[in-house]
């Protein structure tokens, strides 16, 4: 077989593949970051997946919502978190904003408990502070446990960060995280609109996700129990979605290319530029750096007689001044120039998933043509 026709029907292939990548329905794919390789298992990207959630539609004063329901038909506790934090939604019977605080700081007439379905949370859903859920807007429910941080401007920068599931060790790593690896004005910035941090098992061997705000509901972040104390994968998350909503970055290069205001769902061309551009600020804002046990986007890179774990080290040290174990990060403007400045110089930026039915494009190569436009 010439090596044209090789070439020819690996392209085919290639494209057949991601004809059948599940999207949303705009046609795009949504995050999700992989998990350490196991037994030789193939890398599949961040952002080649897509699970919609199930919702089921109900109507309060002819106003219809559409409330996301599990295998079982309940409402997952993430989705009525979300939904609580949501301040720009759900106002009543006044017409400001609900606040978070006052309404966890009392008990309301009517709380309700257990399993709900979708009709049990109607009146709720539509205006959460006339009633409570029991471990959500209820004073005992703990998902804003703020205790270990130690000033109250990081937790009034991190007061809308809900916690859903874990230990309490995985809740408190999860705070460090945020408050070590950004600035209380970056926290203040991506925070001001809600987020709510689900913990639990994922499946397809995906560590963590990233969804912007749908349905009504807050931004989520949804990452595995395994993986909140590997120094990357939450990080990793929370880049994407200060690259979605931080108005302070302006530049192509920091700030991303998804055509929806709402959610990282960027167009396929962009796909390698927002994954490089994400692995490079995760690895300059890292507090306690640790040497990854997972390749991760740098196994896509062309090799060039490098090993990824090693391409990995020279990035890190390229953006952060250091690839050492337990070495201190940047933060703020420092971690942004860092990007701005070294990532044409990087492994990453070399990265092209040609391979999985996107372009044959390289991340530095497409920021190229970004800047010519």
């Amino acid at each position: 077989m010439s090596s044209m026709v090789a070439k020819t029907k690996l392209a085919k292939a290639q494209s057949k593949r991601a004809r059948k990548q599940p999207r949303d329905e705009l046609g795009r794919f949504a995050e999700g970051k992989q998990a350490p390789l196991r037994n030789g298992a193939k890398l599949a990207p961040v952002g080649s997946r897509f699970k919609e959630v199930k919702t089921e539609t109900v109507t309060v004063n002819r106003q219809k919502y559409r409330i996301p329901v599990d295998e079982k038909g309940n409402v997952p506790k993430y989705a009525l978190s979300a939904r609580f934090i949501n301040v720009t939604e759900g106002t009543g019977p006044k017409t400001e904003r609900r606040n978070i605080r006052i309404d966890q700081s009392s008990y309301a007439k009517t709380t309700l408990k257990g399993d709900l379905k979708p009709e049990d949370v109607a009146e709720w859903w539509a205006r959460p502070n006339t009633s409570d859920v029991q471990g959500i807007d209820d004073p005992g429910s703990g998902i804003f446990e703020l205790a270990n941080l130690q000033s109250e401007g990081r937790r009034e920068a991190q007061g809308k960060v809900a916690i859903i599931g874990g230990t309490k060790q995985d809740q408190k790593t999860i705070r460090n995280v945020l408050t070590n690896s950004f600035t209380i004005r970056e926290q203040k910035e991506i925070f001001k609109n809600g987020m709510t941090i689900d913990i639990v098992k994922l499946k397809d061997n995906v560590a963590g996700e990233y969804h912007g705000r749908k349905d009504g509901m807050s931004h989520l972040i949804r990452i595995d129990p395994r993986y909140v104390d590997d120094g990357d994968t939450l990080l990793h998350e929370a880049v994407h979605h200060a690259r979605q909503v931080d108005a302070k970055r302006g530049k192509t290069l920091t700030k991303t290319r998804s055509r929806d205001p709402h959610r990282v769902a960027v167009h396929r061309d962009d796909v390698a530029l927002e994954e490089a551009a994400t692995v490079s600020e995760t690895l300059a804002r890292q507090r306690n750096y640790k040497q990854p046990n997972n390749a991760g986007y740098h196994a896509l890179v062309p090799k060039n007689g490098k090993d990824a774990k090693t391409m990995i080290s020279e990035d890190r040290e390229l953006y952060a001044g250091s690839s050492e174990t337990g070495s201190t990060g940047l933060r703020g403007q420092r971690a942004i120039a860092s990007v701005e400045k070294n990532f044409d110089k990087s492994n990453i930026a070399n990265l092209n998933l040609k391979g999985l039915g996107y372009p044959d494009v390289s991340a530095k190569r497409r920021l190229a043509q970004l800047k010519k436009k």
